[in-house]
């Protein structure tokens, strides 16, 4: 079903892979969609040790973010969506553009880096936006309150001791027609068997996202997009 560890030798045009490292931990990066008046620029930070993993900008997110701005303004306005595991927020920023209501999340000091870039994206017209730490597996803090219509989570997807308790957080944020978008790229075949298999033992279900469905240039056979409901 798609789960390819990463070819480095077909890479699209786009791939954050070959970037030089200035590119990707120093300056901001800058996406452009058809129907916005404003790019999302979100901040990228090398100061972050590099364990943590968020501080630039991945391929996952590149073709989530694109796929989500398909779906229009008529689908996202009005929707409560949280980002997890945001980085630099560039999926859950692209959608507020759109005019959803998304909370960015992610453990500190990401979420100062989150901040930063929510403040490079404050338009007419942008959804309500918001940044929270959130601990997967942890008890929720008050300014957090599902069921959320969207969850996104964007190349999360990564450190096998992690996969558990981010499902769990999955489904403390679900109702029972909560959407949720994941995006990855295969680093280790074992985590991404274990989050299927730890979704679908929680009582949710997936489809992928054929890439017909996805943005014509922002699409990668090294990417997968999933979307979960329960089932």
């Amino acid at each position: 079903s798609g789960r390819k560890m990463a070819d480095y030798t077909t890479y699209p045009s786009w791939t954050r892979h070959t970037k030089e490292l200035y590119d990707k931990y120093v300056y901001d990066f800058t996406l452009n969609f058809d129907g916005l008046p404003h790019p999302v620029v979100v901040s990228q930070d090398n100061v972050i040790a590099p364990e943590d993993l968020g501080n630039t900008v991945w391929d996952g997110s590149l073709v989530l973010s694109k796929h989500l701005a398909r779906l229009g303004r008529s689908f996202w306005i009005g929707k409560r969506a949280i980002e997890l595991g945001a980085g630099t927020g560039l999926v859950g920023l692209t959608v507020a553009q759109f005019g959803a209501d998304v909370t960015l999340t992610d453990k500190s000091p990401q979420t100062y880096l989150l901040k930063n870039s929510m403040s490079k994206n404050q338009h007419e017209g942008t959804g309500k936006l918001d940044v929270q730490e959130l601990l997967w597996g942890e008890p929720l803090n008050s300014d957090i309150t599902p069921p959320y219509d969207v969850i996104i989570a964007s190349e999360c997807i990564y450190y096998q001791d992690l996969v558990d308790i981010l499902c769990n957080t999955i489904k403390q944020l679900s109702g029972d027609n909560t959407v949720i978008y994941v995006s990855y790229e295969v680093h280790r075949e074992e985590s991404v068997e274990m989050f299927y298999d730890a979704m679908k033992a929680r009582g949710f279900s997936c489809e992928e996202v054929p890439k017909e469905e996805q943005d014509g240039e922002y699409q990668s056979h090294s990417i997968t997009l999933l979307r979960w409901k329960k089932a």
